[in-house]
């Protein structure tokens, strides 16, 4: 029973949210080819797909040619099953930001004067 279940729901799955039930309209298509064939000879299967599919006319069957397969797109409600763990997690410690205060004043120091700096990047003397 179990097993019949599942199969029915994986079926409902996919009959629902793909678009495998457009292959079900197979048997109007092949009516709707039959029905063009009666009326002009000289039609091929290739030319009655081209008509339908790549032109964008509207034929004065254009009801029926709304009911082969793949040509409205049904949007079904997506059906999305989800499962996840919710772990419950607490902060044990708060982050503790600390700012220092700096006093900027306009006040140099003479020992970092430009020519004590610059004289690193000097060649040594002999």
């Amino acid at each position: 029973m179990l097993r019949f279940i599942a199969i029915s729901l994986l079926f409902t799955i996919v009959f629902a949210q793909t678009p495998v039930h457009q292959l079900m309209k197979v048997k109007v298509l092949v009516e709707h080819y039959f029905e063009h064939k009666a009326l002009d000879e000289g039609i091929d299967f290739i030319d009655f797909l081209t008509m339908h599919y790549a032109d964008d006319t509207k034929h004065g069957d254009y009801d029926r040619d709304m009911q082969l397969p793949f040509k409205q797109c049904n949007h079904a409600p997506l059906m999305v099953f989800t499962f996840f763990e919710q772990k419950d997690f607490s902060i044990k410690q708060k982050p503790v930001f600390i700012f220092e205060e700096q006093v900027l004043t306009g006040y140099q120091s003479p020992y970092y004067a430009a020519e004590a700096l610059s004289n690193i990047w000097q060649p040594p003397r002999a």
